[in-house]
């Protein structure tokens, strides 16, 4: 809207320069100004795309990871294994979805323990979308449902997950490895508005030194 009204402001001012400042009716004024509008969100590249949309993954699936391991840590302490089920999976969390919800997309894992992603990437799919995706690696919490039975796992708790979830297999593993990776696919659209909004914020941050 700002780059709108300083076109149009320059524009006007041009006409009544030009017309020894009779104001004159100025055509297609709409069309001239979206134009300018559309130009202007233009000059955003891909590559600030992509790093909006890292940008974005990164808190998203930190603020997922960091509520999982604080909520399990306390369910572990409070009631074993039992309790802990109860609190996962993180991408269910009300705070998870409601924030992928402003987002317009969802957050999901998929379960690769040979997953070779190392670091989080982000790709473009499409004109109007791209892809986030993110390593899940064990911490020492996970381990006592994916390390090793009878060593930090209880013979229990094995029991209980695999009636919880039938042919389980996810266990052996040790602090470090991999075990999947998170998905995050964001619209084209949501990533601009972001980046707008945050070159507002700098813009007002910078007019606080003038």
């Amino acid at each position: 809207m700002l780059y709108r009204f300083c076109f149009l402001l320059l524009l006007v001012s041009s006409v009544l320069f030009d017309s020894g400042c009779k104001p004159k009716k100025l055509e297609n004024g709409k069309e001239i100004a979206d134009e300018f509008e559309r130009r202007s969100v233009k000059r955003i590249t891909d590559k600030q795309i992509l790093s909006e949309a890292t940008r974005i993954g990164d808190s998203l699936v930190f603020i997922a990871d960091t509520l999982l391991h604080t909520r399990l840590t306390q369910a572990f302490e409070n009631g074993g294994i039992t309790q802990a089920l109860t609190v996962y999976p993180p991408e269910k969390y009300a705070e998870i979805t409601s924030m992928a919800q402003e987002l317009q997309t969802k957050l999901t894992r998929q379960t690769d323990h040979q997953s070779k992603l190392t670091t989080a990437q982000t790709q473009r799919l499409s004109q109007t979308e791209v892809l986030y995706t993110a390593p899940i690696y064990l911490k020492n919490t996970c381990l006592k449902c994916h390390g090793q039975v009878n060593t930090d796992i209880a013979t229990a708790d094995f029991a209980t997950l695999q009636a919880q979830f039938p042919g389980y297999k996810l266990n052996g593993f040790k602090t470090g490895e991999p075990i999947g990776r998170w998905h995050l696919p964001l619209k084209r659209q949501v990533v601009l508005a972001s980046l707008t909004m945050k070159r507002g914020k700098d813009q007002r941050i910078r007019n606080l030194f003038k």
